[in-house]
């Protein structure tokens, strides 16, 4: 069946995890052009490959609320501060986006910076989080 339908397997059982209703990958996000929205939801490494890949949840076609386009935009940064290694005022600023708008994404991230902050990864680290789960 080929690589393509082995990842988008890999995807769709990312769901639960990240609590999401469509998850797609950064090939299929710029394949999409500016028509649909998108918000960036990890950088993985999937069960059966070596190379990382940004994943996305596909928002909806058209025009997104202004709310929400903020929300996005927001929580990108917290993801570019994350993978920056910049726990510190990426947690500052998903908390203030938690007391706008909670969701589970935002829980498990900041699960994820508490455990670095107390403890931060090895010089080593490269952002990826790898699943190892069907």
């Amino acid at each position: 069946m080929g690589d393509s339908v082995n990842i988008a397997s890999r995807l769709e059982g990312l769901n639960k995890l990240y609590s999401s209703n469509i998850i797609i990958s950064q090939s299929t996000r710029a394949e999409l052009g500016n028509t649909f929205h998108t918000c960036v939801l990890d950088k993985v490494r999937v069960s059966g490959r070596t190379e990382p890949i940004v994943i996305y949840e596909l928002l909806g076609e058209g025009i997104q609320d202004e709310e929400r386009y903020e929300e996005v935009a927001a929580f990108e940064r917290v993801f570019q501060l994350y993978q920056e290694r910049d726990f510190q005022s990426a947690e500052a600023l998903l908390k203030e986006l938690v007391f706008i708008s909670p969701r589970p994404l935002y829980d498990m991230y900041l699960d994820r910076l508490a455990i670095y902050l107390a403890l931060p990864p090895s010089a080593s680290w490269d952002g990826v989080s790898t699943v190892t789960r069907k």
